[in-house]
C-alpha cells in the first residue's frame, strides 16, 4: 500500500482527522488511483476529518492552533 492509501486507511479508522495535502496544479498526477481514495476518505468522513489543500490556509490554521495552545492554562 502507497502512503496515500495508508494515510486514507487511518482516516477511514478514525486516527487520522487532519490532513495537509499540496500538489503542484502544473504536474500530472503520479499515483491517480491512491490520491482519489485518499479524496474520497476525507469526503467520506467529512464531519470528522480536515483536508487543507492551501499553504495558505495551512500556514493560518497552524498559526491559530499554536495561539490556541497558548491560551490553554497548563
Amino acid at each position: 500500500m502507497g502512503g496515500d492509501a495508508q494515510i486514507a486507511n487511518l482516516i477511514f479508522e478514525r486516527r487520522c482527522n487532519r490532513l495537509f495535502f499540496f500538489e503542484d496544479p502544473h504536474v500530472a498526477r503520479q499515483h491517480e488511483s491512491d490520491i482519489q481514495l485518499l479524496e474520497r476518505a476525507v469526503t467520506a468522513v467529512t464531519n470528522d476529518v480536515v483536508c487543507i489543500a492551501s499553504p495558505r490556509v495551512a500556514r493560518h490554521w497552524a498559526e491559530m492552533t499554536e495561539q490556541r495552545a497558548k491560551l490553554r492554562p497548563c
